[in-house]
């Protein structure tokens, strides 16, 4: 009961300093209650389908690895042969690790990430969807908003009038 209670003072203070942009320490306020409030999440949460994290076990050593080369390349690279090169493993491997340990295969982990980053120029960026899709690694800017729609269900554009 005491964790729900210290959630729910989280978030009201979050709300708060939100739509207080000009209070004193701004950021560094809304950076350290997310943090708690991440951490609360964590707490409060629980994980059935995960295996516990040991550093040792090769499939999470490969799925760290894995994601930390995604979040370097994820806009130039968008396929799991690629990544399995990169990582010196078969792209079979790849694939047994990351969805034995994430639930995902790498290809979801890769998408999610390229809708994700998307997501966010497409929220707080002025750029037009071509340069969105341009930055995201994609050549022909049909083929991003098929990509955008397939993942979200709506188009680039769509999703943008949504969140504006």
């Amino acid at each position: 009961m005491v964790a729900i209670e210290n959630f729910s003072f989280l978030v009201s203070n979050l709300k708060n300093e939100i739509v207080s942009p000009n209070n004193f320490a701004h950021k560094d306020f809304l950076k350290h209650f997310l943090k708690l409030f991440l951490i609360s999440i964590q707490r409060l949460g629980e994980r059935n389908n995960c295996k516990n994290s040991s550093i040792s076990n090769q499939q999470n050593i490969t799925l760290l690895k894995f994601k930390q080369s995604l979040e370097l390349n994820f806009k130039n690279i968008h396929t799991v042969k690629e990544y399995a090169n990169i990582l010196n493993i078969s792209s079979k491997t790849l694939t047994n690790h990351t969805t034995e340990i994430a639930l995902k295969t790498p290809l979801q982990l890769i998408n999610d990430r390229i809708t994700l980053e998307a997501k966010r120029l497409l929220s707080h960026s002025s750029l037009n969807i071509n340069e969105i899709g341009f930055q995201l690694g994609y050549e022909d800017p049909s083929y991003f908003v098929k990509f955008f729609k397939r993942q979200t269900k709506k188009s680039p554009s769509e999703f943008r009038k949504a969140v504006s």
